[in-house]
């Protein structure tokens, strides 16, 4: 999914969210600046929020099936 928002009338800024940068978000890859815009990005797009909360509950479940299975991931 690609996503486009406007930053602010004062800036204009066009930013692309994509599928990439979620997974990024949801695993910690990403700077500062590039998690400040994938976030904005989320708060003006509920379906982008949908998405990263979907992959978050995903790598929760995956770890807990990790734990279960007698393996231990930092």
């Amino acid at each position: 999914m690609l996503a486009l928002c406007n930053e602010t009338q004062q800036n204009p800024v066009l930013m692309f969210v994509t599928q990439r940068d979620i997974e990024a978000l949801v695993d910690n890859e990403l700077s500062s600046d590039e998690k400040t815009r994938v976030m904005k990005g989320m708060e003006r797009n509920p379906a982008l929020k949908s998405q990263y909360d979907a992959l978050l509950a995903q790598k929760e479940a995956l770890k807990n099936w990790w734990a279960e299975m007698g393996c231990v991931q930092n």
